[in-house]
Order: structure tokens, then sequence, then C-alpha cells
């Protein structure tokens, strides 16, 4: 949920400015608005160096991971604003020793197929009038050229090409080949200069690696000057009013902190209003959910957070995402294995990330029961039973498996084609709902009836579909498994349908935007019913997609489990595992599978999110986030006292 916020209004004496700023630092709970023209140049500076701190920071971390047995010599000799110049120097040096090699090494890889000889020897022949070329050409241009010219000498050949050179004295005629310039260097000389700027590189390499041993000190740095740079924020958002005399700051904290800071600022000389933020104030939001939502804040946090008056999302989308993911992998072995990485990461990972692979076991357990529904292990069938053959164990089908595949009259059905839709129908109108009360927070009663027309316009029309076998469908007949789901929407009478219909039709078209005139509404509906009746389909069939996901991570499945096993497979139908192919089945197996999880987690993890995202956030819910993140002046660094000292 989002937590409800207050608005502070400050009038403080200005000759308290500073120990009154240091405090609320403490207190860390009130977020600052902070003015545009606040960030001065020396603000300005600041960020930037914080910045800069930070990239070096994340390159010393990647350092360190990347030094042998993970150890990096320590030397905490310098401080945080030397190492932060020093690096930079470094990181110039390595780009200009970096250019030259490269430079070197062309320059070598140019003269090796010429060999080893002495430069200043070109230079005395031509002194002495003696011209020497050096060419290249093809084989065929070389044998041409040979018999054209006498003194030509073949040096090397690479490939279809031959190097050689050219002996006369004055001038020589045009040859049909490419001329290399005479080299400045000889071939071990060139070949030591490469030598010299690799061992340059190192040297600066073997020093960065070094430096990266101190960044705890550049941690702390970056600590004390955000929260400077925090603390100097806020003191420039205080403006003067009085003549000078007093200082008005503004800013919001959680409601539930009210007492708290009101009793610190009776202890100074100001005048404060703390009231509910008004409309069209630009409020910070804080989330508060529960352990299991909370993981998902981030996914939410990718788009945006919510408007401070709409109601936040995460716990809704929360167990549906979770159980689409589920559905889309739906196999007992795959979830297995993301089980058991999940328990290895948890006790891995540091405890800022252990929330990830908390997720990952959860999604994991839902794997797995999507799995025994669905009655895949490795995407051969788990439970056998009338309508399962060749499974893992011989029963249960019937009873732990309602979304498996059954023989049907007209040939195989897959219940969970219906389920899939009935999932999308429930977080459509769970969509809907929240829409029509953000929708009545905002914008008042009369707003909310048209969002709200959505639900009795839907459900009228199957109710009387099912009763008039609208399109020629058994509506009323629809299943999913066993579950005669159909059986719902006759609940009602036809009567009570229709009802429905008129409701909505009425809300819809009358209701659609309050700030049109009355007469232009109807006009204005008819198109809005062309978009909602496309959409709502649209919204409904994308959910297929996990349908159509986890039937295609089950057949692949299969598939590779099928190819392994016809290579051990006698002619009775047993494996014969002592075969000398049982090892290309375990590589078949293995591999094959571990290319089906990825490939499965990926479009488990992307339609999912689409289907969030697009269907329930965007086109139902009518999301609007933008909202800023409640941020409250505060220390973060371990030695805060030190940095205003």
């Amino acid at each position: 949920m989002i937590v409800r916020m207050k608005k502070l209004t400050l009038l403080l004496y200005h000759a308290e400015k500073e120990r009154f700023l240091r405090r609320l630092q403490e207190l860390g709970v009130v977020h600052v608005v902070e003015k545009e023209a606040v960030l001065s140049t020396e603000l300005a500076d600041c960020a930037a160096s914080i910045k800069e701190a930070g990239r070096i920071l994340a390159l010393c971390r990647k350092s360190n991971a990347s030094a042998a047995g993970g150890h990096v010599e320590t030397r905490a000799v310098l401080s945080a604003e030397q190492m932060i110049k020093r690096f930079l120097d470094l990181e110039q040096q390595r780009a200009d020793a970096t250019q030259k090699l490269q430079k070197r090494q062309k320059q070598e890889d140019a003269l090796l197929p010429w060999g080893e000889f002495d430069p200043s020897l070109l230079i005395r022949l031509k002194d002495a009038g003696v011209s020497i070329r050096l060419f290249r050409a093809t084989r065929r241009k070389f044998e041409s050229i040979a018999r054209t010219q006498p003194a030509v000498q073949e040096i090397n050949r690479s490939g279809s090409d031959v190097y050689f050179m050219v002996v006369s004295r004055g001038e020589t005629a045009s040859l049909d080949a490419e001329e290399f310039p005479a080299p400045e260097q000889s071939l071990s000389a060139l070949k030591a200069t490469v030598d010299s700027e690799k061992r340059r590189l190192q040297a600066i390499e073997e020093e960065m690696h070094r430096l990266a041993g101190n960044k705890e000190v550049l941690k702390r740095w970056i600590s004390e000057q955000t929260d400077l740079f925090e603390y100097r924020a806020a003191h420039g958002s205080l403006e003067g009013a009085a003549a000078g005399k007093a200082l008005v700051l503004n800013g919001y904290f959680p409601a539930g902190n009210t007492a708290r800071l009101q009793a610190f600022l009776e202890t100074y000389t100001a005048w404060f209003l703390v009231e509910d933020p008004g409309r069209h104030d630009d409020v910070p939001v804080l989330l508060k959910n529960g352990p299991f939502s909370r993981m998902f804040e981030p996914v939410l946090k990718l788009l945006s957070l919510p408007n401070y008056r709409e109601i936040d999302p995460v716990p809704f989308f929360a167990p549906f995402l979770t159980l689409f993911i589920s559905l889309c992998l739906g196999d007992v072995g795959y979830g297995s294995l993301l089980l058991i990485a999940g328990i290895v990461g948890y006790y891995k990972a540091k405890p800022s990330i252990r929330f990830v692979f908390t997720m990952i076991m959860i999604i994991a357990g839902f794997t797995m029961a999507a799995g025994v529904l669905l009655n895949s292990f490795f995407g051969s069938t788990l439970f056998g039973g009338p309508s399962a053959k060749n499974s893992l164990v011989s029963w249960g089908a019937d009873i732990f498996s309602p979304l498996s595949p059954i023989e049907g009259p007209i040939g195989i059905v897959y219940p969970m084609m219906g389920f899939a839709m009935v999932l999308g129908i429930l977080q459509v109108f769970l969509a809907v709902t929240l829409r029509v009360i953000n929708t009545f927070r905002n914008n008042g009663p009369a707003a909310a009836l048209f969002p709200l027309s959505f639900i009795p316009l839907f459900f009228g029309f199957l109710n009387v579909a099912a009763h008039r076998h609208f399109f020629n469908l058994e509506w009323s007949e629809f299943t999913v498994g066993k579950f005669m789901v159909g059986k719902l929407f006759i609940i009602l009478p036809v009567q009570a349908g229709l009802i429905m219909i008129v409701t909505g039709l009425v809300l819809f078209l009358f209701f659609n935007n309050p700030k049109t005139a009355f007469y232009w509404r109807p006009l204005r509906g008819l198109w809005e019913l062309f978009n909602f009746c496309t959409a709502m389909l649209q919204s409904i069939l994308s959910y297929l997609r996990l349908f159509a996901i986890g039937l295609a991570t089950s057949l692949l499945g299969s598939s590779f489990t099928f190819m392994a096993l016809m290579l051990i497979r006698r002619e009775d139908d047993s494996l014969n595992w002592v075969s000398p192919l049982a090892i290309v089945t375990l590589i078949i197996l293995v591999f094959g599978h571990a290319l089906n999880l990825a490939l499965s987690i990926v479009s488990s993890i992307i339609h999912p999110l689409r289907l969030t995202f697009v269907e329930f956030l965007f086109s139902n819910l009518g999301f609007k986030g933008g909202a800023r993140q409640y941020k409250p002046l505060s220390f973060i660094g371990k030695n805060h006292k030190e940095v205003m000292q």
C-alpha cells in the first residue's frame, strides 16, 4: 500500500538554520522539497564528484572480483580525493598506453611478412643510387611481373599473396601490385617496443589493482559526500522571508511520524503547519507492503511508482504474476531445479539481494505445483490414468492433474486453455474494479460510473450469450477440465442479463466523459463502446499465451526426452542403461533440458510481465504513475557526525 503522507510548511528563525538542518538530518523523516534553483555550481560539482567516485568504486569492485584468488593487497595510504585523482590519472595513462600498443602491434603485423632486416641498409643503398621497393601481389600477378622485371626477389608467401622486392638503379616503371613504404624500424626493434608497451600497461593495471584494495575508503567518502550534498540541497531549499529574518521550508513525511516530528519542531523558534497534501501537490511516494508483495515492488519500479492518489497495484498483481510464471514453466522437474538454485543462491548471496532468491524459491514451489496440475516432469507424463499413457506413476492423473490434456470425443482437449482465459477474466476485472475505486477517489462518483459500466456490460453479455447460444456456441458448456465453468453464466435468468446490459449501456453512453456536454456523450459513447468491445476481447485472449508457452515448454522437453531415450530403448520398450549410447543419452538429456529451461525462463518472464504491464496496469487499470520516491533528508554514512565538523 502507499503510506499516507503529511505536508509540512515551516517558518524558521534564520539564526537556527544550521543547527536545525543538522538535527533534521539526524531525525531522517522529512522529504524536503528542493527548489530548481537550489542546484548551484558548488552543488553541481559535488554531484559530479559523487557520480565519478561511484563509477570508480564500481571499477574497484570489478577489479577485486577479477584479482587472483579474490585478494587484492590493501594499502590505506591515500585519502579518497588522492585515490580518485590517481585513478583518473592511471585511466588516462592506460588509454594512452593501449592506443600506442595497438599502433605498434599493427606495425608489427604489417612488418612480419618481410622478416628481419636493417632499415639503415636501405638508406645506404638509396644514397648509393640503388632503389629497393617492396610490393605485394597475387601469385598470378607476381609471375607476370617476374617475367618482365629481372631484378625481382621473392621475400615471402602467405596464402594467395606473394611479398617481393624490386631492385633497380634510378626510376622503375609502375607495377600492378600494392606497394609498401620502407619501414623505419627493424622487426626486432619493433617487437621490443611492443613488449615495452605491454609491460607499461601491465604496471598500470597492477597499480589500479592495488588502489582497488582501498575501496572502503572510497565507499565511506561517497557516503559522507552524499550526506553533505543532501544537507546543502536542503540548506538551499530554505527560502528567505520577513526581510531575511525567517526561512521557509516545505516537505512531506509519513503520517505515523507526526507526533515525533511535532515534538522535535517545538524545540525551535519556528512556526509550522502540518496538514494533508492538497489535490495538486506533488507528493513523494513510499510503498509499504507485506513480505510477499514487497519482493515484487522492483517490478513496478521498472515502470514508475504509482501516483500518491492511486491504489498501490503491487499486492494485486504479485500473486497473478507468480502464478503466470509458474504456469508458463509448469513442470515438476524444472521447478525442482529452480528450487535448488534458489536455496543455494539464498545462502551464497549478500543479504541485500536475498529477496531475489526468496522470490525464485516461491516461484519454484508454484512451478512444481503447476507441474502436478499439468502432469509434467521434464516433459514426460508424471501421473497415469485412462487418458495418460507411459507415465512415471501408473495412476493419479484424474486426481492430481485436472489441467493435463485429455482425450475428448473430437481429439485432445487442453483444459489449460480454458483456465488461462478464466485467469484473464479474473485479472482484467480486478483491474477494472481498482480503476473504479481510483476514479472515485480522484474524480468523484460521477466519473467512476463510466468504468463501473464495464462490469455489468461484460457479465450481462456472458449471461445472455449463454442463454441464447450466441454464435451457435455452447457457452453454458464451457469447461476447465471437469469444472463446468459455463454453468456459472446461466445461474441468473436471461432477464437479469438483459437488465445488466441495459444498465451498463446507459452508464456507458451517458457518463463516458462528465466534462462533455450531455447531449454529445452518446455519440462519443458509441466510439468508446467499439473500443471497449475490441479491447476487452483482445485483453482476455492475450492470456492464451500462458497456455501456449506452457505447452511449448512441455512439448520441447518431451521431445528432448524422447530423442535421448530412443538411443537406448530396446524392442520390448525397456531401457538399456548399460549401452555405450547411454552416455550420449545423458548428454542429450542434460543439454537439451538445460536449453529448454533457459528458453522457458526467458519467455516465462517476458510474457507474464507483458500481461501485467499492458493488460492489467495500462489497458484496464488506467495506471498513471509518475510519482517521486520518498527520500527523507537523512544520513547514510557511518561517520555522519564527522561530515558536518
